[in-house]
């Protein structure tokens, strides 16, 4: 099962922060606590985010305790989720739990031309962090498989106060959210420094309707529930 290319581009790292490789030191050194190296003319980071505490709760523990809050306040019986790699949140734990909860979890395939299929996990093994191929899936459902998600949880690499997300650059998802079910709300998760004051974006992007951290859910633009600092 392949998500989605795994290399950051220095330029588009030097835009969110303005200036220097610093999401190599904050937003990969601080929150990872890994390294990140520049690889022919690509940021990739190493490291592991599992490790993390957070206000003496696990970052596994939290992220998986806030989603499961979310997707109870949504009512969702069905939603989107992504396997995580070592550098982006855990959602391992957040999977089993909704798996628990009997809630169908859909994570997506990457195609050869970046369209998203989708195909729900029917199984998963223990540990933290579970690479792509030892997730049990069923069988493809198509590109229109997120419209039966009732909540749709991105990844991305950082999120503005304006709800702007920035993605990997290859516009998987901004291909994809336009087939979800209208009203449908999509979240992305993030680690917590990754809320940001600004993010580039152009004028056609739509942004995402909150953010899922370790730290709590923040909502934009006058939904539920009041702004996390």
């Amino acid at each position: 099962m392949r998500r989605r290319n795994r290399l950051v581009s220095v330029s588009q790292v030097v835009v969110v922060l303005g200036g220097c490789l610093m999401l190599q030191g904050c937003l990969v050194g601080a929150v990872v606590g890994g390294t990140a190296a520049v690889v022919g003319g690509t940021a990739k980071a190493t490291g592991a985010v599992v490790g993390a505490g957070f206000g003496g709760v696990s970052v596994v523990d939290a992220l998986a305790r806030h989603g499961i809050e979310l997707v109870r306040g949504e009512g969702a019986r069905t939603v989107t989720l992504f396997t995580a790699w070592r550098t982006e949140p855990p959602t391992a734990a957040l999977t089993r739990a909704l798996l628990d909860e009997g809630v169908r979890v859909l994570v997506p395939l990457t195609l050869p031309d970046l369209s998203l299929d989708w195909a729900e996990v029917r199984g998963l093994p223990a540990g933290d962090v579970v690479a792509d191929d030892a997730v049990g899936l069923g069988p493809a459902m198509g590109l229109d498989g997120i419209a039966e998600a009732d909540l749709v949880l991105t990844p991305g690499l950082a999120v503005d106060r304006a709800g702007m997300r920035l993605g990997q650059g290859g516009g998987c998802y901004d291909r994809t959210l336009p087939r979800r079910r209208e009203g449908v709300r999509v979240v992305t998760l993030l680690h917590d420094v990754e809320l940001v004051d600004r993010v580039p974006h152009e004028a056609h992007d739509l942004p995402v309707d909150g953010v899922l951290r370790p730290a709590g859910t923040t909502w934009f633009g006058g939904g539920r529930g009041a702004e996390t600092p």
